[in-house]
């Protein structure tokens, strides 16, 4: 923790080293592997400016000074953010933000990250929470939001009422988990609808690259995860709300199924409509101004055909192109078709923000086995659970779907003329793969049936009947439906069991070969040392061979353990060589 009296002895110093010391110490969210500073020593002259005005203003007070975070980051999955200075007390926090100079987006850009703040401390249990922001430009300014949570600039002594409710302790920075921010509109219409989610800077962009755009045609594209659909619906609750658009004239087409739409859209405070529930003919005759177009990858031809047909209104796409589920939906081309044509503006979406390394290590793995380029981990988020029948597996699945799992299973198929049911579900609570796409859920049950198997490649469905659906499709849209807890359960398929296993434990065994490789090369090393005491001439030997080695590594620009490999290699062909010529002998 910081006292910010030591902070304006630090600045006032001038001296570099000093002040970049410092913040070694005392910038909590300095990342030492990438050698990241969160605070800048610019920042550290704006903290003491800032004790400056404060200290002109109270000289009596010296536990005012004291036992504040600089640099803070929060890191939930694939959220990330700093807070400049946080003071933690008995049931409330302050933070205060830095600003050398007014930001080029102006006071809107200050808002927007201090409503994001006020937002994310919100999530701490039992605190009050105050946020404002110290423009350190030519005149120091403070600005705070007021009720209405709008900017409005303000005065010293309000940030020392802020300060004043955190002077009794505990003054230890509470963690903040922000993944209660991350907000499926279609499970969550409620929290979407009180607007209790945030979106990150590039997602914030992108929505107001859609509603500002004068292009008709729009493609957004990103990867599971990057919150295209909150973006959607952010987008369509602007036009709404900030372009006043009757709500009548803004429509979100979901190429899902979704039964109760109507009390989705209700509240949403948003039209949403299945594609299922649009004939080519109801497209074509589509009256609203801005139709939004959310999974569109999933979207057949002829229904795309009739959307592209509409003119005189705003059209926006987003698109996963690795979440295809049934093969005639590769055929859709049009997102690069139209990649390069005037009339279409593409925005991609990169940053996962619903993003957990250890469920992507485990999830990439999976599916892809020794093809996948990704590092082992602990993955205490995983559980595995095996069942020897159905019968089991369906008394399982009832029993924690009643503890708040969210079942996943395959999408049952129909056939058109037999109408015989393929891949039929285990449980009737389960809901099919195509009901969880656009959404996510806290805890998820994945089943993974005797229909499946495993290679080097990864993992490949081997169901040997007509079924339109593509397995592995299915079961990546399954898994990367999780956002805290992942529960694989294997029914009735002991090699896939194991499989999932070895990278449940692939870490485990990871270290264990690096510990035995150690210990052996300890012992040889050590047989090696009592061989060498016993025989001066040959370490004297020994030594020779390392310095020409270590020369023709030098001369051949090559590392030693490379040389080592290759002069390994000559000795064992003259070894075959040798016992070629004794045997001719």
């Amino acid at each position: 923790m910081s006292n910010l009296l030591d902070v304006k002895d630090i600045a006032d110093s001038g001296d570099q080293g000093l002040m970049e010391a410092y913040l070694r110490l005392h910038d909590t969210g300095y990342d030492p592997i990438k050698e990241a500073k969160s605070l800048t020593v610019e920042e550290l002259f704006d903290v003491a400016k800032l004790t400056e005005l404060i200290a002109d203003e109270i000289q009596d007070n010296p536990n005012l000074y004291t036992d504040y975070a600089l640099g803070y980051v929060s890191v939930s999955g694939g959220l990330r953010e700093q807070f400049d200075i946080l003071r933690f007390g008995k049931g409330h926090v302050t933070n205060i933000e830095l600003k050398h100079t007014m930001p080029n987006g102006g006071l809107k850009t200050v808002e927007r990250q201090l409503r994001r703040h006020r937002l994310y401390l919100s999530v701490l249990a039992g605190y009050t929470v105050d946020v404002c922001c110290f423009v350190n430009g030519q005149t120091p300014a403070i600005y705070c939001l007021n009720a209405d949570n709008s900017i409005e600039q303000t005065s010293l002594q309000t940030v020392l009422t802020m300060l004043e409710k955190t002077q009794e302790g505990p003054h230890q920075v509470q963690p903040i988990d922000l993944s209660d921010m991350i907000v499926s509109p279609y499970v969550n219409p409620e929290a979407f609808a009180k607007h209790k989610y945030f979106l990150t800077e590039e997602q914030y962009h992108t929505r107001d690259s859609i509603v500002n755009s004068d292009k008709e045609r729009i493609v957004m594209t990103g990867g599971a995860g990057t919150g295209k659909t909150l973006v959607l619906m952010d987008a369509a609750r602007t036009f709404i709300n900030q372009k006043k658009m009757p709500k009548e004239s803004v429509l979100v087409i979901f190429c899902a199924p979704m039964d109760n739409y109507e009390m989705i859209s209700n509240d949403l405070g948003i039209n949403v409509r299945p594609i299922a529930s649009l004939s080519i003919d109801d497209i074509r005759k589509l009256k609203q101004d801005v139709i939004f177009v959310d999974e569109a990858q999933r979207i057949y031809q002829e229904k795309m055909d009739a959307l592209l047909s509409l003119s005189g209104r705003k059209e926006i796409f987003s698109i996963d192109k690795k979440q295809t589920l049934h093969k005639k939906e590769n055929d859709l081309s049009f997102h690069v078709d139209y990649e390069n044509a005037p009339e279409f503006l593409y925005l991609p979406l990169t940053d996962k923000i619903r993003y957990d390394p250890s469920l992507n290590s485990f999830i990439r793995r999976l599916l892809e086995n020794k093809s996948s380029n990704v590092h082992p981990y602990y993955y205490e988020k995983v559980r595995l659970h095996y069942t020897p029948s159905r019968e089991k597996a369906k008394d399982y699945i009832h029993k924690k779907i009643d503890e708040g799992y969210t079942s996943i299973e395959p999408t049952q198929y129909v056939t058109k003329k037999t109408k015989q049911t393929k891949r039929k579900k285990i449980s009737l609570e389960s809901i099919d793969v195509h009901q969880a796409i656009g959404r996510e859920y806290d805890k998820v049950l994945v089943v993974i049936d005797n229909y499946y198997s495993h290679a080097d490649g990864g993992i490949f469905g081997k169901y040997n009947k007509y079924y339109p659906y593509i397995q592995v499709a299915e079961l990546f849209e399954a898994l990367t439906r999780v956002r805290k807890e992942l529960l694989i359960v294997v029914v009735d398929n002991p090699d896939m069991y194991a499989y999932v296993q070895q990278i449940l434990t692939w870490k485990d065994d990871k270290e264990r070969t690096m510990y035995e490789t150690t210990v052996k090369s300890d012992k040889s090393l050590q047989a090696l040392g009592k061989a060498l005491e016993k025989n001066p001439d040959l370490e004297l030997q020994l030594q020779n061979m390392t310095s020409q080695i270590a020369e023709l590594s030098k001369k051949t620009n090559s590392e030693t353990a490379i040389v080592l490999r290759k002069i390994k290699a000559i000795l064992k062909k003259r070894g075959k060589n040798g016992s070629k010529q004794t045997l001719q002998s």
